[in-house]
Protein backbone atom coordinates (compact mmCIF):
# COMPACT_ATOMS: atom_id res chain seq x y z
CA UNK A 1 0.00 0.00 0.00
CA UNK A 2 2.78 2.41 0.92
CA UNK A 3 4.28 2.28 -2.57
CA UNK A 4 0.92 3.16 -4.13
CA UNK A 5 0.01 5.96 -1.76
CA UNK A 6 3.46 7.50 -1.28
CA UNK A 7 3.38 9.59 -4.51
CA UNK A 8 0.50 11.57 -2.96
CA UNK A 9 2.25 12.36 0.33
CA UNK A 10 1.97 16.07 0.99
CA UNK A 11 -0.87 16.57 -1.50
CA UNK A 12 -4.22 15.80 0.17
CA UNK A 13 -6.25 17.30 -2.67
CA UNK A 14 -4.79 14.92 -5.26
CA UNK A 15 -4.90 12.00 -2.83
CA UNK A 16 -8.65 12.24 -2.19
CA UNK A 17 -9.99 11.03 -5.60
CA UNK A 18 -7.37 8.25 -5.80
CA UNK A 19 -7.99 6.59 -2.45
CA UNK A 20 -10.55 3.98 -3.48
CA UNK A 21 -8.41 2.75 -6.36
CA UNK A 22 -5.24 2.58 -4.25
CA UNK A 23 -6.90 0.71 -1.40
CA UNK A 24 -8.81 -1.72 -3.64
CA UNK A 25 -5.48 -3.04 -4.95
CA UNK A 26 -4.52 -3.92 -1.36
CA UNK A 27 -7.81 -5.76 -0.81
CA UNK A 28 -6.72 -8.32 -3.38
CA UNK A 29 -3.34 -8.83 -1.70
CA UNK A 30 -4.86 -9.84 1.66
CA UNK A 31 -7.94 -11.72 0.45
CA UNK A 32 -6.45 -15.06 1.58
CA UNK A 33 -5.38 -13.67 4.96
CA UNK A 34 -8.34 -11.59 6.07
CA UNK A 35 -11.70 -13.29 5.62
CA UNK A 36 -13.89 -10.22 5.34
CA UNK A 37 -17.61 -10.64 5.86
CA UNK A 38 -19.90 -7.90 4.60
CA UNK A 39 -22.92 -6.87 6.65
CA UNK A 40 -25.38 -4.60 4.89
CA UNK A 41 -27.15 -1.65 6.42
CA UNK A 42 -29.96 0.11 4.61
CA UNK A 43 -27.56 2.27 2.60
CA UNK A 44 -24.03 0.96 3.23
CA UNK A 45 -21.90 -2.07 4.03
CA UNK A 46 -19.93 -2.72 7.23
CA UNK A 47 -17.07 -5.23 7.26
CA UNK A 48 -16.13 -7.62 10.04
CA UNK A 49 -13.93 -10.70 10.35
CA UNK A 50 -15.37 -13.47 12.49
CA UNK A 51 -13.11 -15.08 15.11
CA UNK A 52 -11.27 -18.28 14.21
CA UNK A 53 -12.61 -19.89 17.38
CA UNK A 54 -16.41 -19.48 17.30
CA UNK A 55 -16.56 -19.84 21.10
CA UNK A 56 -14.46 -16.73 21.73
CA UNK A 57 -16.17 -13.62 23.08
CA UNK A 58 -16.73 -10.48 21.00
CA UNK A 59 -17.34 -6.87 22.01
CA UNK A 60 -18.92 -4.73 19.28
CA UNK A 61 -19.39 -0.96 19.59
CA UNK A 62 -21.62 1.23 17.43
CA UNK A 63 -20.66 4.90 17.61
CA UNK A 64 -23.51 6.58 15.73
CA UNK A 65 -26.53 4.38 15.05
CA UNK A 66 -28.50 6.49 12.57
CA UNK A 67 -31.78 4.57 12.97
CA UNK A 68 -30.27 1.51 11.31
CA UNK A 69 -29.08 -1.72 12.96
CA UNK A 70 -29.25 -4.14 10.02
CA UNK A 71 -25.48 -4.66 10.07
CA UNK A 72 -25.41 -5.24 13.82
CA UNK A 73 -28.26 -7.74 13.55
CA UNK A 74 -26.31 -9.56 10.84
CA UNK A 75 -23.14 -9.63 12.94
CA UNK A 76 -24.97 -10.90 15.99
CA UNK A 77 -26.57 -13.68 13.93
CA UNK A 78 -23.19 -14.65 12.43
CA UNK A 79 -21.50 -14.86 15.84
CA UNK A 80 -22.23 -17.87 18.01
CA UNK A 81 -25.17 -17.30 20.34
CA UNK A 82 -24.13 -15.95 23.72
CA UNK A 83 -20.60 -14.95 22.67
CA UNK A 84 -21.17 -11.31 21.71
CA UNK A 85 -21.92 -8.09 23.55
CA UNK A 86 -23.11 -5.01 21.65
CA UNK A 87 -22.99 -1.41 22.89
CA UNK A 88 -24.43 1.47 20.87
CA UNK A 89 -24.27 5.23 21.40
CA UNK A 90 -26.20 7.94 19.59
CA UNK A 91 -27.23 11.45 20.69
CA UNK A 92 -30.69 11.04 19.15
CA UNK A 93 -32.92 8.95 21.42
CA UNK A 94 -36.05 8.51 19.31
CA UNK A 95 -35.83 5.50 17.03
CA UNK A 96 -32.27 4.59 17.95
CA UNK A 97 -33.14 3.48 21.48
CA UNK A 98 -35.77 0.91 20.50
CA UNK A 99 -33.80 -0.30 17.48
CA UNK A 100 -30.49 -0.83 19.23
CA UNK A 101 -31.94 -2.55 22.26
CA UNK A 102 -32.85 -5.41 19.92
CA UNK A 103 -29.13 -6.23 19.73
CA UNK A 104 -27.51 -4.67 22.79
CA UNK A 105 -27.19 -1.81 25.27
CA UNK A 106 -28.10 1.71 24.14
CA UNK A 107 -26.52 4.95 25.37
CA UNK A 108 -28.05 8.32 24.58
CA UNK A 109 -25.02 10.48 23.73
CA UNK A 110 -22.55 10.98 20.95
CA UNK A 111 -18.95 9.77 20.91
CA UNK A 112 -16.05 12.16 20.36
CA UNK A 113 -12.53 12.94 21.58
CA UNK A 114 -13.70 14.69 24.75
CA UNK A 115 -16.83 14.97 26.85
CA UNK A 116 -19.03 18.04 26.60
CA UNK A 117 -21.44 19.61 24.14
CA UNK A 118 -20.65 19.64 20.43
CA UNK A 119 -22.43 20.64 17.25
CA UNK A 120 -23.06 17.57 15.11
CA UNK A 121 -25.00 16.65 12.00
CA UNK A 122 -28.10 14.88 13.28
CA UNK A 123 -30.44 12.70 11.23
CA UNK A 124 -33.90 14.22 10.98
CA UNK A 125 -36.77 12.44 12.71
CA UNK A 126 -38.46 10.81 9.73
CA UNK A 127 -38.49 7.60 7.74
CA UNK A 128 -35.74 8.93 5.49
CA UNK A 129 -34.86 5.52 4.11
CA UNK A 130 -38.34 5.27 2.58
CA UNK A 131 -37.65 8.50 0.72
CA UNK A 132 -34.23 7.34 -0.56
CA UNK A 133 -32.60 10.41 0.92
CA UNK A 134 -31.36 11.41 4.36
CA UNK A 135 -31.89 14.87 5.81
CA UNK A 136 -29.37 16.12 8.37
CA UNK A 137 -29.34 19.30 10.40
CA UNK A 138 -26.93 20.93 12.87
CA UNK A 139 -27.72 20.21 16.49
CA UNK A 140 -25.98 20.70 19.82
CA UNK A 141 -25.73 17.36 21.61
CA UNK A 142 -24.01 15.78 24.58
CA UNK A 143 -20.91 13.82 23.63
CA UNK A 144 -18.73 11.52 25.72
CA UNK A 145 -15.01 10.95 25.34
CA UNK A 146 -14.37 7.63 23.58
CA UNK A 147 -11.81 6.51 26.16
CA UNK A 148 -14.10 7.34 29.07
CA UNK A 149 -16.94 5.45 27.39
CA UNK A 150 -14.87 2.31 26.85
CA UNK A 151 -12.93 2.29 30.11
CA UNK A 152 -15.37 3.73 32.65
CA UNK A 153 -18.91 3.24 31.30
CA UNK A 154 -18.92 -0.12 29.57
CA UNK A 155 -15.64 -1.20 31.23
CA UNK A 156 -14.13 -2.94 28.21
CA UNK A 157 -10.41 -2.82 27.39
CA UNK A 158 -10.38 -5.17 24.37
CA UNK A 159 -12.74 -4.15 21.58
CA UNK A 160 -13.34 -6.46 18.65
CA UNK A 161 -15.09 -3.94 16.42
CA UNK A 162 -16.12 -0.28 16.45
CA UNK A 163 -18.50 1.03 13.81
CA UNK A 164 -17.74 4.76 13.63
CA UNK A 165 -20.39 6.91 11.94
CA UNK A 166 -20.17 10.01 14.09
CA UNK A 167 -21.05 12.77 11.59
CA UNK A 168 -17.73 14.66 11.42
CA UNK A 169 -16.54 13.84 14.95
CA UNK A 170 -14.34 11.20 13.29
CA UNK A 171 -11.80 13.92 12.54
CA UNK A 172 -11.48 14.58 16.29
CA UNK A 173 -11.28 10.85 17.07
CA UNK A 174 -8.52 10.08 14.54
CA UNK A 175 -5.56 11.11 16.78
CA UNK A 176 -6.81 8.82 19.56
CA UNK A 177 -5.97 5.87 17.31
CA UNK A 178 -2.29 6.73 16.88
CA UNK A 179 0.47 4.69 18.48
CA UNK A 180 1.13 6.06 21.99
CA UNK A 181 -2.12 8.02 21.78
CA UNK A 182 -4.75 8.16 24.49
CA UNK A 183 -6.18 4.73 23.67
CA UNK A 184 -2.72 3.23 24.20
CA UNK A 185 -2.29 5.21 27.39
CA UNK A 186 -5.55 3.69 28.65
CA UNK A 187 -4.36 0.20 27.61
CA UNK A 188 -7.30 -0.24 25.22
CA UNK A 189 -6.94 -2.51 22.18
CA UNK A 190 -9.17 -2.22 19.12
CA UNK A 191 -8.94 -5.16 16.71
CA UNK A 192 -11.16 -3.88 13.90
CA UNK A 193 -13.05 -0.73 13.08
CA UNK A 194 -15.14 0.71 10.28
CA UNK A 195 -15.02 4.47 9.84
CA UNK A 196 -17.10 6.80 7.71
CA UNK A 197 -15.28 10.02 6.82
CA UNK A 198 -17.80 12.73 6.01
CA UNK A 199 -17.72 15.32 3.22
CA UNK A 200 -14.18 16.61 3.59
CA UNK A 201 -13.43 20.18 2.58
CA UNK A 202 -9.79 21.02 1.84
CA UNK A 203 -8.95 21.31 5.55
CA UNK A 204 -10.51 17.94 6.35
CA UNK A 205 -8.80 16.35 3.36
CA UNK A 206 -5.54 17.45 4.99
CA UNK A 207 -6.65 15.88 8.28
CA UNK A 208 -7.52 12.63 6.49
CA UNK A 209 -4.21 12.66 4.60
CA UNK A 210 -2.26 13.15 7.83
CA UNK A 211 -4.28 10.42 9.57
CA UNK A 212 -3.70 7.81 6.86
CA UNK A 213 0.02 8.51 6.58
CA UNK A 214 0.38 8.39 10.37
CA UNK A 215 -1.49 5.06 10.44
CA UNK A 216 0.94 3.71 7.85
CA UNK A 217 3.92 5.05 9.81
CA UNK A 218 2.70 3.44 13.04
CA UNK A 219 2.36 0.05 11.29
CA UNK A 220 -0.47 -1.00 13.57
CA UNK A 221 -3.59 -0.77 11.43
CA UNK A 222 -3.93 -1.50 7.75
CA UNK A 223 -6.96 -0.16 5.91
CA UNK A 224 -9.11 -1.84 3.29
CA UNK A 225 -12.56 -1.94 1.69
CA UNK A 226 -12.75 1.68 0.56
CA UNK A 227 -16.00 3.05 -0.78
CA UNK A 228 -15.91 6.63 -1.95
CA UNK A 229 -18.56 9.17 -2.92
CA UNK A 230 -18.98 12.47 -1.09
CA UNK A 231 -17.93 10.43 1.94
CA UNK A 232 -15.26 7.77 2.36
CA UNK A 233 -15.84 4.48 4.16
CA UNK A 234 -12.88 2.41 5.32
CA UNK A 235 -12.24 -0.78 7.29
CA UNK A 236 -9.16 -1.11 9.54
CA UNK A 237 -7.48 -4.21 11.02
CA UNK A 238 -4.94 -4.25 13.86
CA UNK A 239 -1.91 -6.28 12.74
CA UNK A 240 0.27 -5.06 15.62
CA UNK A 241 -1.73 -6.80 18.33
CA UNK A 242 -0.82 -10.48 18.76
CA UNK A 243 -4.22 -10.95 20.40
CA UNK A 244 -6.08 -9.64 17.34
CA UNK A 245 -3.93 -11.49 14.82
CA UNK A 246 -4.33 -14.82 16.65
CA UNK A 247 -8.04 -14.33 17.13
CA UNK A 248 -8.90 -13.37 13.55
CA UNK A 249 -6.24 -14.83 11.25
CA UNK A 250 -4.14 -17.95 10.76
CA UNK A 251 -0.92 -15.92 10.68
CA UNK A 252 1.83 -17.13 13.01
CA UNK A 253 2.90 -14.49 15.55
Amino acid sequence: MLDNILPFKGDPIKLWPELQGIITICDQIVKNILKFRDFENLDEVKYHILPINPDSKSVIITAGIGNDVKAEEGMKAALKSGTSKFYGADPIYKGNSDLYRKVGDFYNFGISNESGVQKVKALADKKWYLLYTAFYYDRLVTVIDLIYFLRDIIKQKIIDQILFDVENSEYKIMPLLYENGRLDQANITICQFNMEVHEPDDHKKRQLHDFLFRILKDRRYAFFKAFQSNHLRLYFFNFQSDYCVKKYTHLIV
